[in-house]
């Protein structure tokens, strides 16, 4: 998997708990095109890695616009986002893939978005608008505060149907919201958003028979594994001829972790599809839901991070301990930071985050806001960070900073 640089040029509050990432290729280059529904890796301070939908006009080329919800049950990705990421910043981000594919050619499309999951819903009803085609969106939200993108979705002149359960005395009924939209020869019903909501649009779709239903998925639903499947198996990995075992008390995903194989996990849900690897020999235990019924009967590929095995052996094109695939990255977890002598009663901040340095371009790591100067007004003593586009001329309106580890 491929990754690039961009950098963070606007952080932007959109509604409780979200806020937007407006993120710009690096001076001289361009963003790789995306497609409606697709999402990026973001990869994050500390070595998190973390998928997010794509929320922008796929017509853009300049920006890549992220809508992100702080979760209060966050693994780190999400906190890491909201606390650490600061404009002016330079991240790794993974190139755009597509696991939630926009029927351009259907007759009719119904959009549904559940709270953070507009993302990607926003992302399509722009290209359906660009395209002339007949959609519209039913937006389902706890609250109109809780409501991000509302005045973009606005701007498009749509037809939208809006729900929040603060008003309605609850959530809505979906099989009764979908019933109302008569289906026309090639409708297409799209949802993104929370584990219930989707549970039920399935089900609805299901009853109605509604035949083309697509959905994706923030958090997994586990898939037990299958009754064939084997708790004992040998894996190898051809790239390195190297040989292991998985058995009953540790699983694949474990074992490629210990032999710091080049996979670049970011879910570890199987619902990313960021550690899809190539199957050349067995077959596979697919616990995935990013592979389609058809992609795991062809048992071609395999998301590493959940799936087991029904044979006694099996074949990854994998490489342990080797030079990475081209396109993989390692990301090298932010260390601890500097002691600063200048500003002690900052010494044990919690919050770090990666810059760089214009002067001779090497990356330093600072505590924020640790580096800033006690007199704003007054030049920075030590190699100014002060222009949020990267390369560009110092802006004095804006707070300087330090290097820390150049510090007295």
């Amino acid at each position: 998997m491929s990754t690039l640089k961009a950098w963070v040029h606007t952080l932007r509050y959109e509604a409780q708990d979200i806020i937007s990432v407006d993120l710009r290729p690096m001076p001289g280059e361009t963003l790789p095109a995306f497609e409606a529904g697709a999402h990026i890796d973001l990869h994050l301070p500390g070595g998190l890695v973390r998928s997010y939908s794509l929320a922008n006009d796929c017509r853009e080329r300049h920006r890549y616009l992220l809508g992100i919800l702080k979760d209060k049950a966050s693994r780190g990705g999400s906190r890491a986002v909201h606390e650490l990421l600061r404009v002016g910043m330079t991240l790794t981000i993974g190139a755009p893939r597509n696991n939630f594919p926009l029927h351009e050619d259907a007759d009719h499309a119904v959009l549904i978005a559940g709270g953070i999951g507009i993302t990607p819903i926003l992302s399509m009803a722009q290209h359906l608008q660009a395209l002339g085609r007949s959609f519209e969106v039913i937006y389902l939200a706890r609250s109109r505060p809780a409501a991000a993108f509302g005045e973009t979705l606005k701007a498009l002149a749509c037809p939208v149907h809006w729900h929040f359960d603060s008003e309605a005395g609850g959530p809505p009924d979906m099989k009764a919201l979908l019933a109302q939209r008569s289906p026309q020869v090639n409708t297409h019903y799209y949802a993104c958003g929370p584990a219930v909501m989707l549970d039920a649009f399935e089900k609805s779709c299901t009853e109605l028979a509604y035949a083309n239903s697509h959905i994706e998925r923030f958090a997994a639903v586990e898939v037990k594994a299958a009754d064939n499947a084997r708790q004992q198996f040998t894996v190898e990995l051809r790239k390195s001829q190297k040989t292991f075992e998985v058995t009953a008390d540790t699983t694949l995903h474990k074992q490629l972790l210990a032999l710091k194989v080049n996979v670049p996990f970011s879910c570890e849900e199987g619902i990313c599809g960021s550690c899809e690897t190539r199957v050349l020999e067995g077959t596979p235990d697919h616990r995935d839901m990013v592979l389609s019924a058809s992609e795991q009967a062809t048992n071609q590929v395999m998301m590493v991070c959940v799936s087991g095995c029904k044979s006694e052996r099996l074949v990854l094109d994998l490489r342990a301990r080797g030079r990475p695939h081209p396109g993989h990255s390692r990301v090298r977890p932010i260390q601890a930071p500097p002691k600063h002598r200048t500003h002690k009663r900052h010494r044990h901040c919690p919050g770090f985050s990666s810059i760089d340095c214009r002067e001779n371009r090497s990356e330093f790591q600072r505590c924020v806001p640790v580096g800033l100067q006690r007199n704003a007004a007054k030049p920075a003593r030590h190699h100014p960070i002060d222009a949020p586009v990267p390369g560009s001329a110092p802006q004095p309106h804006r707070l300087r900073w330090t290097c820390p580890r150049l510090a007295p």
